[in-house]
């Protein structure tokens, strides 16, 4: 009794590995999405200090 929980069907494995799957793509949008944050203030800060020079 005790194997049988421990024998996964072939279908929750798939599940799982679509599961994981979506979160990395969640996660690598994530990534992008501050990455593009992080150059916008960046190339603001280096405008900013740019023309207060000028």
């Amino acid at each position: 009794m005790a194997n049988s929980s421990e024998v996964r069907k072939p279908q929750e494995v798939d599940e799982r590995s679509q599961q994981l799957l979506e979160l990395k793509k969640r996660r690598d949008r994530l990534y992008a999405t501050i990455k593009r944050i992080w150059e916008m203030e960046r190339a603001s800060k280096s405008i900013r200090r740019s023309t207060r020079g000028g």
